[in-house]
C-alpha cells in the first residue's frame, strides 16, 4: 500500500529528558494507524512533532514523499494534515460558525473523490468535472465550492453543531466541544487527520459517535492517525498500531491481532 506518511528513526528532547527515542512509524493511504501507550509514552509528543508544533533533534518526516520535517505548521496544515490537540483548543469566545470558518483558511481548490462530496454538492456541479486517474474519479471543485462542501459534511456529520452555529463555543457540553475540533480540523480538507485523545472524558454515548465518525471519515478516503487511552476501542477501529513505552516503540503489528493480545492488553495499556 501507499506510504502517505512516513516517520524515521524521530529523536525528540525537552531539554535533558528524551521523550522520544529512534520513534519510526508508516501511516499508508487510506488506513486508519492507532498510536497507543500509557500516560508520559511520548504519544502527544510523537503528533505535535509531526505537525510542527515540537521541534525534532533527528531523524526524518515524510508526507506524500516529500521531506516536511522543519517545515512549519501553517504549511503542514495548507498540505493536508489537520491535528485536533488533545484538550480540543476551541476558541471559546467564538461562535460555532467562526470556529469553523477559521479551520478553512487553508482550503483551496482541490478535486476529491465523488464519494467524499456532499450530495448537496455533487448535485449542482454534476459529472461535467469529473477526471478519471486510472480507476479512480475525481471531482474538480472550485475554493467556494470546497468551503460549501466541508461546512455541509461537518453539519450533516454532527447536526447538533448546525443546532448551535451561532452559539458561543464556551456554552457547549464537552462532547459538543469535541465535534466542534474534529469538525474544524475537517474545515481544512485534509488527506490526514491526527487526532490526539477524541475520546478523552467524554461519555460512552459520545465515545461511540466519535469513533463512528472516524471510521465514516477514513471511508472517505481520509487517513487517520489516532492517539488514543482506550486501547481497545482504538483497535476496533484501526488496521495497525503501534504501542509506546517511555518514548519507544515497544510492540506494533496488526490491529485485530494486537488486540487479542491479553499480555499487551495488560502490560501496556491497563487491564
Amino acid at each position: 500500500m501507499e506510504s502517505l506518511l512516513k516517520v524515521n528513526d524521530l529523536y525528540v528532547s525537552y531539554g535533558p529528558i528524551k521523550a522520544l527515542r529512534g520513534i519510526s512509524i508508516e501511516v499508508p493511504k487510506g488506513s486508519i494507524i492507532a498510536i497507543l501507550g500509557s500516560n508520559g509514552a511520548g504519544k502527544s509528543t510523537l503528533l505535535k512533532s509531526l505537525t510542527g508544533l515540537i521541534p525534532s533533534e533527528s531523524g526524518t518526516v515524510h508526507y506524500q514523499g516529500r521531506d516536511i520535517t522543519k517545515s512549519s505548521v501553517e504549511r503542514i496544515t495548507a498540505d493536508g494534515i489537520s491535528h485536533v490537540p488533545e484538550g480540543r483548543e476551541i476558541f471559546n469566545d467564538l461562535t460555532v460558525y467562526e470556529n469553523l470558518k477559521i479551520g478553512a483558511f487553508t482550503i483551496k481548490a482541490t478535486s476529491l473523490p465523488p464519494e467524499a462530496v456532499h450530495a448537496s454538492i455533487r448535485k449542482r456541479v454534476g459529472s461535467s468535472r469529473i477526471t478519471k486517474h486510472g480507476d479512480d474519479e475525481q471531482l474538480r471543485l472550485n475554493k467556494h465550492e470546497v468551503y460549501e462542501n466541508n461546512l455541509a459534511r461537518v453539519y450533516e456529520l454532527f447536526p447538533v453543531l448546525k443546532e448551535r452555529t451561532n452559539q458561543l463555543a464556551s456554552t457547549l457540553s464537552g462532547g459538543e466541544m469535541q465535534m466542534l475540533a474534529i469538525g474544524r480540523a475537517l474545515m481544512g480538507t485534509p488527506t490526514l487527520l491526527v487526532l490526539d485523545e477524541p475520546s478523552l472524558g467524554l461519555a460512552p454515548l459520545i465515545v461511540k459517535r466519535i469513533f463512528e465518525v472516524i471510521k465514516q471519515l477514513n471511508g472517505y478516503g481520509i487517513s487517520v492517525l489516532l492517539v488514543e487511552q482506550n486501547a481497545l476501542q482504538a483497535l476496533k477501529i484501526a488496521d495497525y498500531a503501534y504501542v509506546l513505552q517511555v518514548g519507544e516503540i515497544v510492540k506494533k503489528g496488526v490491529a485485530k491481532v494486537l488486540a487479542n493480545d491479553r499480555e499487551l492488553i495488560e502490560a501496556y495499556l491497563g487491564k
